[in-house]
C-alpha cells in the first residue's frame, strides 16, 4: 500500500484545516492552540515567523521522506498544501480535532476537512491515496461514515503519554480494538515500544479483522520483532509506510 506523509491537521476557530505539526502556536507569547484563531492569523504568524511554504521549491522533492523533511515546522492551509503537493505524493492525514472545549464541533471540523479534500481533488490526482487517522474516537467514527473512499486508523497513545480517562477506548487496546472493529476502521497504531514488549498483541488486534500499526520515534525498538510480531504498517521519520508481508508463512 506504499508510503504516506504524515500531516497533522487542525481546524481553526473560522473552519479552515490547516497543517501544523504542534498544538500550540509558537512565538505568540499566550498558550495559543491552533483552533483560537481564525486562518488570516494563523496565515499571518506563519509569515511572520517564517514557516510559510515560500522556501519549498515542488520540483526538487520526490519522496515522501523528503517531503516530511522539507514540511518540518512549516504552518500552511491544508487546500495550499494539497494544491501544492504533486499527485504521486499520498498522505496519512493524522486530524487533531474535537478534543478542544474551545475548538469548532466536531462535525463541522470533520466536514471542513472531507470538503478541502475533494475540492482540492483534480483528475490529475486520481493516482493520490490518503489515509485518515485520529487519537479521538469520535473524530475516527465521524471521518469514518461521512466518506466511503479512504481508510481510517485508530491512533491509541495510552498511558505512555500520561493520558488518563474514563473511556476506556484511550487507555485500552482490548477496547481500542473492539471500538476499531465495530467501526469497520482499517486498524490500530500502537506506539512501537507496546509491541516491543508484547509481540504477541500484533496477531491480537489481526484476530479482530484489523491491521496493526506502530508509531515509533526510534525504528530500532521494532529491530527484534519477526515473523507475526512484526506490524503492518509504521509511522517513523513522519511517513506511514505500509510494511510487505508477501514472504510470511
Amino acid at each position: 500500500m506504499g508510503s504516506y506523509v504524515h500531516l497533522t491537521v487542525h481546524v481553526t476557530r473560522d473552519m479552515h484545516p490547516v497543517f501544523c505539526a504542534d498544538a500550540t502556536l509558537p512565538d505568540t507569547g499566550f498558550d495559543l492552540r491552533v483552533e483560537d484563531v481564525t486562518r488570516a492569523q494563523f496565515e499571518a504568524l506563519a509569515a511572520r515567523t517564517g514557516r510559510t511554504l515560500a522556501d519549498v521549491p515542488g520540483a526538487s522533492r520526490s519522496s515522501p521522506a523528503e517531503w516530511h523533511h522539507a514540511l518540518a515546522g512549516k504552518m500552511v492551509a491544508l487546500d495550499t498544501l494539497l494544491a501544492m503537493l504533486p499527485g504521486s505524493i499520498w498522505f496519512f492525514l493524522d486530524l487533531v480535532c474535537g478534543s478542544s472545549p474551545n475548538g469548532p464541533a466536531l462535525n463541522d471540523a470533520v466536514d471542513a476537512i472531507l470538503r478541502v479534500v475533494y475540492r482540492t481533488y483534480t483528475p490529475t490526482d486520481s493516482r493520490r491515496k490518503i489515509v485518515f487517522g485520529s487519537s479521538v474516537p469520535d473524530v475516527c467514527m465521524a471521518i469514518n461514515w461521512k466518506q466511503p473512499n479512504y481508510p481510517v486508523f485508530y491512533i491509541l497513545y495510552g498511558r505512555k503519554y500520561g493520558i488518563t480517562s474514563e473511556d476506556w477506548r484511550l487507555v485500552s487496546l482490548d477496547a481500542a480494538v473492539e471500538f476499531a472493529r465495530s467501526n469497520n476502521l482499517l486498524g490500530v497504531l500502537v506506539q512501537g515500544e507496546l509491541l516491543a514488549t508484547a509481540p504477541s498483541l500484533a496477531n491480537a488486534v489481526r484476530e479482530a479483522g484489523l491491521l496493526v500499526g506502530a508509531c515509533c520515534t526510534d525504528y530500532g525498538v521494532l529491530s527484534a520483532l519477526e515473523g507475526d510480531g512484526v506490524p503492518d504498517a509504521v509511522v517513523h521519520g513522519g511517513v506511514l509506510n505500509f510494511q510487505d508481508h508477501s514472504g510470511r508463512t
